[in-house]
């Protein structure tokens, strides 16, 4: 499961806060029930372009503190 800080990428867009599919985020916050995730979407820059609650299913892992980089299905983007 998802942790605080892990790096996220979205599998499906979220239209409403403008973030296309593929958009990659860092969790900030953890909720336990139901499981979902507060992240921080941000631009190349480092500028964040939005903070929305995202269900479990719609992310992919990209990197986790305890695993360092994680190989993603290249077809997933």
């Amino acid at each position: 499961m998802f942790e605080e800080h892990d790096l996220v990428r979205l599998r499906e867009a979220m239209p409403a806060a403008n973030l296309p599919r593929g958009a990659v985020g860092t969790i900030v916050q953890v909720f336990e029930q139901p499981a979902a995730f507060l992240v921080e979407f941000t631009d190349a820059q480092g500028e964040t372009l939005a903070m929305e609650a995202v269900k479990a299913e719609t992310l992919d892992l990209l990197w986790t503190s305890q695993q360092g980089w994680v190989h993603v299905n290249a077809h997933a983007a």
